[in-house]
Order: structure tokens, then sequence, then C-alpha cells
């Protein structure tokens, strides 16, 4: 079930798929800035344009509008902007888990839903409990929380599952030091 459902919402489409890894490219939070987030959401919409059906790029474009909205390093309406995304990765894939982590992170990042972020970080990990991803939120949801050492125990199974997370490293090291 959890390969099926990391698949579903892919391509076939290979000029779609290069535009969605080159956007994947740009998005990386450890060196995220507002130049950087537009050229990866210009990536994401070519990806869609070549396959509009390619939930996965409307996955990662929202991704990058909610870090960039939460980061305060873009406009302002990058929040409905990322929610008009979600609703699409929804109705493409509304399985997928890619689509339940992005509607935790929407959750976490614009709706400051922590209860209902962790809810959905929940329902991905019963699904798929090596998705390194999930873990690294959850870590984030149970620091917002106030839950230092749930969100440590978090990121340290995030890191087990995928050591060169850089995002999920740096947080490591921040819960030290709070």
């Amino acid at each position: 079930e959890e390969s099926t459902a990391l698949r579903a919402g892919s391509t076939q489409n290979l000029q779609a798929y290069e535009a969605f890894l080159r956007g994947k490219l740009m998005a990386g939070a450890s060196a995220l800035s507002a130049e950087r987030s537009q050229q990866a959401v210009a990536e994401f919409d070519r990806a869609i344009a070549l396959d509009p059906d390619f939930a996965e790029a409307y996955v990662r474009k929202a991704q990058v509008q909610l870090l960039t909205f939460w980061l305060a390093i873009g406009p302002r309406s990058l929040r409905e902007e990322a929610h008009a995304s979600v609703l699409q990765a929804r109705r493409l894939a509304p399985d997928s888990i890619d689509t339940l982590l992005v509607e935790a992170i929407e959750f976490y990042y614009a709706k400051l839903d922590y209860a209902a972020a962790e809810g959905k970080l929940q329902q991905i990990l019963a699904r798929a409990p090596e998705h390194a991803e999930a873990w690294e939120y959850r870590a984030y949801v149970a620091r917002r929380d106030g839950r230092f050492d749930d969100s440590t125990a978090a990121f340290e199974r995030s890191l087990e599952i995928d050591p060169q997370a850089l995002d999920a490293i740096n947080s490591l090291i921040e819960n030290a030091v709070l």
C-alpha cells in the first residue's frame, strides 16, 4: 500500500517530471529565498502545464508557497495561492500520502492548527511509518506545541530514515539549544 500511495499523483510525462525535479532543487528550505521560491513555483507551474493531472507538482508547489508564506519572504497572497494548490492536489489524488502531507503543512504554516496537522501526520505514519518528511513535520508540530522531548525524538526518527535531511539536522540542533 505504501509504494502505491507514494506513486499516486505522479506523471508519465518526462518533460513535466524534469521541470518538477528542477522545482524541487530550487525549493530546499535551507537555501530558500524569495527568488528561489519564485523559480521553484515557476518550474512546478511548467510541470503542471505539461501535465495538468500531475498532483505531486501541485503538492510541491503548495509546500514552497506555504514555506515562503511562513518565512515571510513572499507576498501574503501566497497563503491563498497555496490553498488553491492544495485543493488541486486533493482533487487529483485525495488518498495520496503527498496530499495528506501538504494538508498537514497547510494546517501548520497557514492555519496554525497544530492538532489538525498532527492528525494528518498520524494518518501518514499509520500508512507509511518510514516517511521521513512526516516525522520531520511531526517534530515541528511537537516543538510548536512545547513538547520538546517528543520533537527531538521525532527529528531523530526522521534522521534515522533520511540521514541527509539538512533541515531536520538543523532543527534538531535548534532543539538542543531551546
